[in-house]
């Protein structure tokens, strides 16, 4: 029987780009610091994750926040 959720898990973890996640402190911030602390780690090297990676902690590549160098990693024409 087709299950829609496992459908999209299998997608969201196989099919998208995704990048290992580095564990941080979880403090909560209002949404002005928590902007600016993403851009101030601009040029900070996102670690791509395999397809399928379920033995780390893995997040999917934010199109705002991905540092622009490593745009070329989803295909030509995106880092423009």
């Amino acid at each position: 029987k087709p299950n829609l959720e496992k459908a999209w898990a299998y997608f969201e973890h196989v099919a998208l780009d995704r990048y290992i996640a580095q564990d941080g402190p979880k403090a909560k911030k209002d949404i002005c610091r928590r902007v600016i602390r993403k851009f101030q780690k601009g040029d900070k090297k996102l670690e791509k994750a395999e397809p399928g990676e379920n033995d780390v902690k893995t997040k999917l590549y934010s199109p705002i926040f991905t540092p622009h160098g490593q745009l070329g990693d989803f295909g030509l024409g995106i880092g423009l």
